[in-house]
């Protein structure tokens, strides 16, 4: 997932530069793509034999790096051609998809060795275990709540108001129905499909009982009554399409023919049960079409709002001087997992065909996982460095995305947004200016933090909007 991220965000990087028309950056890249696929295509042609995928993407290295430093060496020969602002604008835009293409070959390298090991049964410690982080948003989660506990008490009044004993019946299913559809991100074709269920099962299932059952003598009779009801149940279950269906002809089915030491054949009782359960159904059903309808698992516009909020936990969130490596390593986990745990909502809410809409989410999210994981990086960095001009700077970045991803959308949004990119362009020739005089253990950290503002620029710029490959 990781690769995939990255090579998104590459891939976006290149389509806006080559909608620049005076732009000699695509040309530039285009040796270094065309290396880095032949290194795919023999990855590919070698993952048959032991650690072969692996040893094709690592032979790329000093050849990727000689390709790169004579694109340089081009860059800043047209850069002498252009004017400064031209000039700057094509030097982050290539030192950026450089600093993704090395990044996307450590991934897909890393993902080659680890393939190899699977393939060989090597014993391989991939990462330090982490807890699983999800995420929903909050008001999805108060709705369920909401919508659980109102059907809850629409049908103790009803209950209470009709006298009817059998309605205790309803008032449970209802609320599991209520609490177990709220998972689903169509939770009223879930329950439309039980409550289908329900009604295919409560005539076929008063003939089992009163017509085969009645009649069955031993445990074998016993089976072969029960069997067609049940065997209905299973094959609804194994489609698809109607698996809802199945599993609501199952639960009804299973709470009236399961054997029982004293059997009692009423079919007054049978009938008045029967109605109850599929009163509780329905309850569970009018919920959801009534009580809060939008406020649904996977809801595209709730989705959006929690991935900016994702984004600015990850400039907000506190990280200690001491542990700061630690602190961040978890930051960064959270945040991805709850970023993707959020697009998974979405994804399974939109179904097999997304809407224009619901992929503009998901471009923005890939965006804002990238923005968040180089904002995290940088922050840890500003947290272990010592004071000066270059801390300063880097930390005004962090403080103007952070007013940025506050309100996004409105216009103080977008001037906080040209602010952060003002802010960004300033702090690259600090951060480069600094790189002749430092120490050497400062030169690596100095170089991590250019990449980090080149991504956050880059995502800055990215505003979403799709391209021929999206």
């Amino acid at each position: 997932m990781t690769a995939l991220t990255t090579f998104y965000t590459l891939h976006r990087l290149i389509h806006r530069a080559g909608t620049q028309p005076d732009s000699p950056v695509p040309g530039l890249l285009e040796p270094l793509n065309r290396q880095f696929a032949g290194a795919l295509s023999a990855a590919i042609a070698a993952a048959g034999t032991p650690g072969g995928a692996a040893a094709a993407l690592s032979a790329l290295g000093p050849r990727l790096q000689a390709a790169i430093a004579d694109a340089s060496d081009a860059l800043a020969l047209a850069d002498s051609d252009g004017g400064s602002e031209a000039a700057r604008r094509w030097r982050i835009d290539f030192d950026t998809a450089v600093e993704l293409l090395q990044r996307f070959s450590a991934n897909i390298t890393g993902f080659a060795q680890l393939y190899d090991g699977l393939a060989q049964r090597r014993r391989m410690q991939v990462s330090e275990p982490q807890a699983y982080s999800p995420k929903t948003p909050p008001a999805i989660v108060l709705a369920s709540g909401a919508r659980a506990g109102l059907s809850l008490l629409a049908a103790a009044a009803i209950w209470y108001w009709l006298a009817w004993p059998q309605l205790a019946n309803s008032i449970i299913l209802g609320t599991i129905f209520c609490a177990l559809a709220s998972s689903s991100p169509r939770p009223t074709a879930m329950v439309n499909q039980l409550m289908a269920g329900f009604l295919i099962a409560a005539p076929l299932c008063f003939l089992t009982i009163f017509g085969l059952v009645v009649q069955s003598h031993d445990y074998p009779t016993l089976v072969l009554a029960t069997l067609p009801l049940l065997a209905l149940a299973m094959w609804l279950i194994t489609d698809p399409k109607r698996g809802g269906m199945g599993v609501g002809a199952a639960l009804f089915s299973s709470m009236y023919i399961a054997p029982s030491n004293l059997v009692r054949l009423d079919a007054g009782s049978y009938l008045n049960g029967a109605i109850s359960q599929i009163v509780g159904v329905l309850i569970a059903y009018l919920a959801f079409v009534i009580l809060l309808p939008e406020h649904t698992m996977g809801n595209r516009e709730h989705v959006s709002e929690a991935l900016w909020r994702e984004a600015l936990n990850a400039c907000t969130a506190r990280l200690p001087r001491r542990g700061t490596a630690a602190a961040a390593r978890r930051l960064r986990h959270r945040f991805d997992n709850r970023v993707r745990d959020l697009l998974s909502q979405l994804n399974a809410a939109s179904g097999p065909a997304p809407g224009d809409a619901a992929r503009a989410v998901v471009r923005r999210g890939l965006t804002l996982l990238e923005l968040g994981h180089s904002v995290i990086e940088l922050r840890a960095l500003i947290a272990t460095s010592e004071p000066g001009v270059v801390q300063e700077v880097l930390r005004r970045v962090v403080d103007e995305l952070s007013r940025f991803l506050r309100e996004p959308m409105s216009p103080a949004g977008a001037r906080a947004r040209e602010a952060a990119l003002d802010a960004l362009l300033a702090a690259g020739p600090i951060v480069r200016a600094a790189l002749p005089e430092a120490s050497p253990e400062r030169v690596p950290r100095l170089h991590t933090a250019l990449t980090d503002l080149h991504s956050i620029y880059t995502s800055l710029l990215d505003r979403g909007e799709p391209s021929h490959a999206a």
